[in-house]
């Protein structure tokens, strides 16, 4: 069932933004309640903040039960809790999960309606080089974004 819907969405005639905006949202604000909202939250109680991001980090990275992407879910897992963090907001965590995921899928379904599935199924390397850049891209922003947030916020305190 997982491989029609997969081919449906990679064969459908709507631009490749519309599939990739409707298929990011539901993860960007599921998994982030989840992780960066119950389970680290949670966590904080018993452990430092340290070891409530490793641990959310890490549940993070196993929930997408795949050995290739686990490092990078890992790091992302714990950019994302930085993020949370810095800005107290469990919307910017959400938001730069969304980018990060829809810059994926975007970067797929544009390959598959520009080549073919068959070229996105044997030649990933190239999707995933410019979805990490692009991930980290939008972490950086968020950061940056963070650092306007709070100096606005200290400027009007003042």
């Amino acid at each position: 069932k997982l491989e029609y819907l997969s081919g449906r969405v990679f064969e459908t005639k709507l631009p490749a933004w519309l599939p990739a905006i409707l298929i990011a949202i539901p993860p960007a604000i599921c998994e982030e309640l989840i992780y960066r909202g119950a389970i680290y939250d949670t966590s904080k109680k018993y452990f430092s903040p340290f070891v409530s991001a490793c641990i959310s980090s890490f549940l993070f990275g196993a929930m997408h039960l795949d050995l290739q992407q686990l490092p990078y879910a890992i790091v992302l897992g714990f950019a994302l809790v930085l993020i949370y963090e810095k800005t107290k907001s469990i919307i910017a965590s959400m938001f730069i999960h969304f980018i990060i995921d829809f810059s994926q899928m975007f970067l797929v379904l544009l390959e598959v309606k520009e080549f073919g599935s068959e070229f996105a199924d044997k030649d990933q390397g190239m999707t995933w080089q410019f979805a990490i850049v692009l991930s980290l891209l939008g972490i950086l922003f968020a950061l940056w974004n963070a650092k306007i947030i709070k100096s606005f916020k200290n400027q009007k305190e003042n």
